[in-house]
């Protein structure tokens, strides 16, 4: 079952934009009829009560909206333990900058939905698939199979790197960062320093200078990387939103 919802204070564009939504999903998803539900408020306040006691797959979300923006929505959802993929539904442009700050899946142009929405179902499904991918740790317990979205970073530890996970948990695993960069770049993993290697799925801005926020920590991002850091960054951002 996959669940979308819908926030957007203009009912006109929602009765074209959602049928078309749930007629893609089902096609470029490959969904039956009773896989996917699709449920729509017009009002930012509904759509935080409804998510209090329900979780969600997908979100769409507009930003130019009365009582409550969709940045002040964004902003509040994440405190949530488990959050939709969220997609910034607008008719304005000059809001996609401003958007990076909540690490959006992507950024739909109203005027373009109809070119735009089976490029973005499709990266959702590659996406889908992407998040299944286990990866394997040699830990000092044995084998252990983990999903790449659920890795923090890596931290080298002499003799064996540590896995930290969103959970909280910790992994010590035999060998070193260097034994795996080159297969963690593409995963979407980048090098921030000797020790550390950073999912950038987690990685959020921050205000001080010389580290990253990734998760709730801080860690260090050494100057002769920074360049190809930002660059890396810059070209996952956009990938994830689309443009």
């Amino acid at each position: 079952m996959i669940r979308i919802l819908f926030c957007d204070d203009d009912p006109a564009f929602v009765s074209s934009f959602l049928p078309a939504v749930k007629r893609q999903a089902q096609s470029v998803l490959e969904l039956k009829d009773d896989e996917l539900c699709c449920t729509y408020f017009q009002k930012g306040r509904e759509l935080l009560d409804h998510l209090e006691k329900n979780e969600a797959d997908l979100l769409f979300l507009d930003i130019d909206m009365p009582e409550m923006s969709g940045f002040e929505l964004a902003r509040a959802l994440k405190s949530g333990k488990k959050k939709p993929t969220l997609v910034f539904v607008s008719a304005y442009d000059n809001f996609v900058y401003s958007a990076f700050e909540f690490s959006p899946f992507a950024y739909l142009r109203k005027e373009r939905v109809e070119s735009e929405l089976p490029l973005l179902l499709t990266r959702i499904k590659k996406q889908r698939d992407d998040l299944l991918r286990r990866y394997l740790l040699q830990t000092a317990e044995g084998e252990l199979a983990v999903r790449t979205e659920e890795v923090l970073y890596f931290e080298s530890a002499q003799n064996y790197y540590k896995v930290h996970m969103t959970d909280g948990t910790v992994h010590s695993c035999r060998g070193t960062l260097s034994g795996i960069e080159k297969e963690l770049a593409a995963l979407d993993f980048f090098r921030i320093h000797s020790a550390y290697t950073v999912n950038l799925l987690h990685v959020k801005p921050s205000d001080e200078k010389g580290f990253l926020k990734v998760g709730s920590e801080s860690l260090p991002l050494a100057q002769k990387r920074t360049a190809d850091f930002k660059k890396a960054l810059s070209v996952y951002t956009r990938r994830r939103l689309g443009l």
